[in-house]
Formats: structure tokens, sequence, C-alpha cells
């Protein structure tokens, strides 16, 4: 089982590297289209402390924010798919993903992990 999340952990951060490499900014609610806006709002109700970014291209938005728990998260949103990022504190990352992110990707350095729900 740890091995099963060890991999998809390294998958993901990977992944991301490739995914995001382009760049975001940040945006006004304003800014949004007004779909998002209103999925957001339906998605999280409780939302507190909300940012907008886009990329560059603007064919993403998200919203990143704290739950009411102080827990963050981050929905993605795109013409076809939405995505809720679940974010994990430095300390509950298993040493194991650490260790193996450092061993096998020297000039890497995990900045965040997260739980990743994607829709669509």
């Amino acid at each position: 089982m740890l091995k099963k999340i060890l991999a998809l952990a390294v998958i993901i951060l990977l992944g991301q590297t490739v995914v995001f490499a382009q760049k975001e900014k940040s945006v006004k609610e304003s800014d949004v289209p007004v779909r998002y806006v209103k999925d957001f709002q339906n998605q999280a109700r409780e939302a507190q402390n909300v940012s907008w970014t886009m990329t560059v291209d603007s064919s993403a938005y998200m919203a990143t924010f704290f739950t009411s728990d102080g827990d963050k998260q981050a929905i993605r949103f795109t013409a076809k798919t939405s995505e809720t990022r679940y974010y994990i504190e430095d300390k509950y990352t298993p040493h194991a993903i650490k260790d193996t992110v450092a061993a096998q990707y020297p000039k890497h350095k995990i900045s965040n992990v997260y739980i990743r729900n994607l829709k669509g």
C-alpha cells in the first residue's frame, strides 16, 4: 500500500512540472469567467481567504482557499474539467516520499503535496 502511495505521489509531483510549466498570474474574481465563479461558490460555500490565478493563456483558472477547519484546498477549472486539491501539510508527508524524491531526483524539491480529485 505504501509503495502505491509513494508511486502515485512521485508521479503527481513530476507530472505537475509538465502541467504547470505554463505560468500563472493572480487575477481578481471579477476577471474570472462567471461559470467558474458560480461552480466554485457551489463547491466551496465556506471558503475563506480565496485567491484566484489563471494560466497566461487563460486556459485554466484556480481558486486557492482555506476551509473553516484551516485546511488549504484549491479548485482548478478548465473548459472540460475541474480538479480539487487537498493539500497535505509537510509534517504529514510520508518520509518514504521525501526520501525517494531526494534520492532519485536530487535537483528537485517538493514544494507541496496534495490529493487530487479530477472530474471530467
